[in-house]
């Protein structure tokens, strides 16, 4: 301010590039802006540390080193604002264009905010780093992103966001990016190695899908190659897979990304700089590997290769051998009943298949009841005897007792192993294997005396519990 005719921030290290404003100066701990109407500098002191300013509605935003704040430049009044949490770190830059305002964080990437949408860009997203030193929007779509790993061209088109990276793989001496700003197609780049500029790229045109002539180059096994037909009959033991791939792109290897999936056994892609795809101890079955390439800046999906593979189960766990098997099981049980039981006791046949399937079906049997109006399920195995009281059953189990309204008759198709329950008179149904004594007339169940019918007498004697 010449010949000092206003007082003036003792310290001047920002000002706003809005140029549709008034001009704003951020000073160590403090906001000024020129009011060109009434010809003055108007101030405000600020308890926090300036690194961005940049105009608001109704106010100016202050990004400080511990987060975003707002003035009012109405009532003076300056206010943290608490949401989202991801402008709670330090913001280094702050941007406006249209109704979106952008802020380069340190630790957050690049975050767009307006009136009803909060949209976070960072490394998840392909950005270069989460470090963001200075931004250059060419409008509220096309932002320059300059951070310490990077220059990202970022593109915002119908909520999607696409970036491309420029480095020292593209010429740049250092990667450190301090500043940019483009101007007359021509886009300046600070550095700490010093000032470079290079023409400004078609964004579209240089994220146009390349053929990588991406192919499988060897699939091996123990390092012996498999081919052809052998995929297709892999053994039991063949189950480490070593994938060798490769791209042709004159652009240097280090230019193109990598990424594979198992269908069927990856629930993600996974990204690699490396052209080598190792599995161990796949079980048996059928697979298919995806594999997918990529030149910096462009989509996935327009160099993909798949590999189609079998590996075969040990014969001991082959469908036809299990069937063959069970089948030979069944045939000679069925023998044995056939000559040594069947002609002999109908009951002891009973006694013997409870006691052959408990050894073959899982411990856990359940079966639902209704009581009260709820459906309640009781695990078979607890179960200790049945009682019928007229419409209603009581089911005793070891830890509980449940009444429905069921007929007992209706209860001997109920549960999933009828074989283990034996009807022992009119009214009761007990669980053969909680059975703890029996005499001719009672047996003792949950310790509680069950009286045998006489009908049912014969039947019980043999029981083998």
């Amino acid at each position: 301010i010449p010949n000092g005719e206003v007082d003036c921030p003792k310290w001047v290290g920002l000002v706003s590039e809005n140029e549709r404003k008034p001009i704003l100066f951020g000073g160590y701990k403090s906001l000024s802006w020129w009011d060109p109407g009434r010809k003055e500098l108007k101030s405000y002191d600020l308890n926090n540390r300036t690194r961005s300013i940049d105009w608001a509605p109704n106010g100016v935003w202050v990004g400080a080193l511990d987060g975003l704040f707002f003035c009012d430049t109405l009532n003076g009044k300056v206010e943290k604002i608490l949401l989202p949490k991801l402008l709670e770190g330090r913001i280094e830059c702050i941007r406006s264009a249209n109704s979106s305002t952008f802020f380069g964080t340190m630790g957050s990437g690049l975050v767009m905010k307006n009136s009803d949408t909060i949209l976070q860009i960072s490394k998840n997203e392909g950005l270069a780093s989460n470090l963001v030193h200075e931004l250059h929007l060419e409008n509220d779509s096309t932002i320059w992103v300059a951070t310490n790993n990077g220059l990202n061209l970022v593109l915002i088109k119908n909520g999607a966001v696409q970036i491309r990276t420029y480095n020292m793989k593209d010429g740049l001496q250092d990667n450190y990016i301090s500043d940019v700003y483009v101007k007359d197609e021509k886009v300046w780049i600070g550095t700490k190695s010093g000032l470079f500029y290079m023409e400004k790229p078609n964004f579209e045109a240089s994220r146009l899908p390349i053929d990588l002539r991406l192919s499988i180059t060897s699939v091996q096994n123990d390092g012996q190659p498999l081919y052809g037909n052998n995929l297709a009959e892999l053994q039991y033991d063949q189950n480490d897979i070593l994938v060798n791939f490769n791209t042709v792109y004159f652009g240097g290897i280090d230019g193109v990304e990598y990424r594979y999936k198992l269908l069927g056994v990856d629930d993600v892609w996974t990204e690699t700089l490396r052209r080598t795809i190792s599995y161990k101890s796949l079980a048996p079955g059928s697979y298919r590997l995806a594999i997918q390439a990529r030149s910096s800046g462009v989509d996935w999906g327009y160099n993909e290769e798949h590999l189609d593979f079998t590996i075969f189960p040990p014969f001991y766990k082959s469908g036809w051998f299990i069937f063959l098997l069970a089948v030979t099981i069944i045939f000679v049980i069925y023998l044995f009943f056939r000559i040594r039981v069947l002609t002999y006791n109908r009951d002891i046949v009973r006694e013997l298949m409870r006691v052959l399937l408990n050894r073959l079906t899982p411990k856990s049997k359940q079966f639902k009841v209704r009581v009260q109006g709820a459906t309640v399920k009781v695990n078979s195995l607890d179960v200790g005897f049945v009682k019928s009281t007229g419409n209603y059953l009581e089911i005793h189990t070891t830890k509980n007792r449940f009444v429905t309204r069921m007929k007992i008759g209706d209860f001997e198709n109920i549960p999933p192993d009828k074989l283990d329950y034996i009807r022992v008179n009119r009214s009761y149904i007990v669980r053969i294997d909680k059975i703890t004594s029996k005499s001719p007339k009672s047996l003792r169940v949950l310790d509680q005396d069950i009286p045998i019918g006489r009908t049912y007498q014969k039947s019980i004697s043999e029981l083998l519990f």
